[in-house]
């Protein structure tokens, strides 16, 4: 059985081989897919699903990092948000671990 120091590392481990694979699909994404429409949901597009995960590390890093002083980024807009913008520059969270 593994101790809890262990199980805090392999999580943590976990959550940043997945932050850097997100952060990187995300910042890689063609800028003509970002108006694209996902199938089955037609209402939404790549853009606003960027904008939902950027919005969701926004609420559990208020509701989470708080208390370890860290830094709740700024929500954006899901409808107007900037192929541009860096999810690594405004990923405080993965900073923090």
């Amino acid at each position: 059985m593994s101790s809890p120091l262990n199980l805090l590392d392999t999580i943590l481990d976990a959550w940043k081989t997945n932050n850097r694979v997100t952060i990187f699909l995300i910042e890689n994404l063609p800028a003509e897919l970002w108006e694209a429409r996902v199938p089955g949901a037609p209402r939404r597009t790549i853009r606003m699903i960027a904008g939902h995960i950027h919005n969701a590390r926004c609420m559990w890093i208020k509701t989470l990092g708080k208390e370890h002083g860290i830094a709740v980024p700024r929500s954006v807009d899901r409808t107007r948000l900037n192929p541009k913008f860096s999810f690594q520059r405004s990923n405080v969270a993965a900073q923090a671990c």
